[in-house]
Protein backbone atom coordinates (compact mmCIF):
# COMPACT_ATOMS: atom_id res chain seq x y z
CA UNK A 1 0.00 0.00 0.00
CA UNK A 2 2.77 2.81 0.80
CA UNK A 3 4.22 1.72 -2.36
CA UNK A 4 1.36 1.99 -4.16
CA UNK A 5 1.20 5.87 -2.66
CA UNK A 6 4.52 6.27 -3.11
CA UNK A 7 4.62 5.75 -6.96
CA UNK A 8 1.82 6.98 -7.67
CA UNK A 9 0.13 9.56 -5.54
CA UNK A 10 3.09 11.28 -3.86
CA UNK A 11 4.65 14.08 -5.79
CA UNK A 12 8.16 14.61 -6.25
CA UNK A 13 8.43 17.23 -3.39
CA UNK A 14 6.36 14.84 -0.67
CA UNK A 15 9.33 12.41 -1.92
CA UNK A 16 12.36 14.31 -1.61
CA UNK A 17 10.51 15.56 1.89
CA UNK A 18 10.16 11.94 3.08
CA UNK A 19 14.41 10.97 2.05
CA UNK A 20 14.95 14.63 3.65
CA UNK A 21 13.28 13.51 7.20
CA UNK A 22 13.91 9.77 7.86
CA UNK A 23 16.10 10.55 11.00
CA UNK A 24 14.44 13.53 12.29
CA UNK A 25 12.50 15.03 15.30
CA UNK A 26 8.59 16.05 14.28
CA UNK A 27 10.34 19.43 15.25
CA UNK A 28 13.12 19.68 13.21
CA UNK A 29 10.39 18.00 10.22
CA UNK A 30 8.15 20.87 10.84
CA UNK A 31 10.85 23.09 10.60
CA UNK A 32 11.76 21.45 7.06
CA UNK A 33 7.91 22.26 5.83
CA UNK A 34 8.24 25.83 6.86
CA UNK A 35 10.40 26.15 4.71
CA UNK A 36 9.20 24.88 1.60
CA UNK A 37 7.31 27.44 -1.14
CA UNK A 38 3.32 27.78 0.20
CA UNK A 39 2.40 25.71 -3.10
CA UNK A 40 4.73 22.68 -1.74
CA UNK A 41 3.45 23.61 1.69
CA UNK A 42 -0.02 23.31 1.06
CA UNK A 43 0.88 20.13 -1.26
CA UNK A 44 2.29 18.70 2.31
CA UNK A 45 -0.63 19.33 4.58
CA UNK A 46 -2.82 18.15 1.83
CA UNK A 47 -1.20 14.89 1.69
CA UNK A 48 -0.89 14.50 5.40
CA UNK A 49 -4.75 15.00 5.83
CA UNK A 50 -5.87 13.03 3.34
CA UNK A 51 -3.77 10.27 4.52
CA UNK A 52 -4.02 10.24 8.49
CA UNK A 53 -7.74 12.50 7.97
CA UNK A 54 -8.70 15.59 9.56
CA UNK A 55 -8.09 16.62 13.34
CA UNK A 56 -10.49 15.87 15.70
CA UNK A 57 -9.80 18.05 18.16
CA UNK A 58 -13.53 18.72 19.78
CA UNK A 59 -13.78 21.62 19.51
CA UNK A 60 -17.24 22.69 18.61
CA UNK A 61 -18.09 24.81 14.94
CA UNK A 62 -18.54 27.51 16.70
CA UNK A 63 -15.30 27.22 18.79
CA UNK A 64 -13.42 26.49 15.63
CA UNK A 65 -15.39 29.92 13.99
CA UNK A 66 -13.83 31.65 17.32
CA UNK A 67 -10.39 30.49 16.55
CA UNK A 68 -10.79 31.39 13.16
CA UNK A 69 -12.18 35.09 13.47
CA UNK A 70 -9.29 35.77 16.73
CA UNK A 71 -6.60 34.31 14.15
CA UNK A 72 -7.41 36.27 11.23
CA UNK A 73 -7.64 39.64 13.56
CA UNK A 74 -3.81 38.20 14.79
CA UNK A 75 -2.93 38.02 10.87
CA UNK A 76 -4.56 41.73 9.88
CA UNK A 77 -2.89 43.38 13.81
CA UNK A 78 -0.26 41.06 14.91
CA UNK A 79 1.32 43.80 17.45
CA UNK A 80 -2.53 43.50 18.92
CA UNK A 81 -1.35 40.04 20.13
CA UNK A 82 -0.06 38.64 24.47
CA UNK A 83 3.45 37.97 24.01
CA UNK A 84 3.83 33.92 25.32
CA UNK A 85 6.50 35.51 28.05
CA UNK A 86 3.74 37.59 29.34
CA UNK A 87 1.01 34.87 29.21
CA UNK A 88 3.08 32.68 31.13
CA UNK A 89 3.80 35.03 33.66
CA UNK A 90 0.22 36.24 34.31
CA UNK A 91 -0.85 32.87 34.19
CA UNK A 92 -0.34 31.52 37.81
CA UNK A 93 -2.11 34.73 39.38
CA UNK A 94 -5.21 34.36 36.81
CA UNK A 95 -5.34 30.84 37.86
CA UNK A 96 -5.34 31.61 41.47
CA UNK A 97 -8.33 34.17 40.97
CA UNK A 98 -10.17 31.55 39.67
CA UNK A 99 -9.83 29.08 42.15
CA UNK A 100 -10.82 31.43 44.67
CA UNK A 101 -13.84 32.65 42.86
CA UNK A 102 -14.93 28.88 42.37
CA UNK A 103 -15.14 28.32 45.79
Amino acid sequence: MKDEIAGSKMSACIRRLSRQTKNMSATEILEQIRRLPENERREVTGQIIEEFGPLDDGLTSEQLEEAERRAERLRRNPESGIPWEQIRAELPERLKSRKCAAK
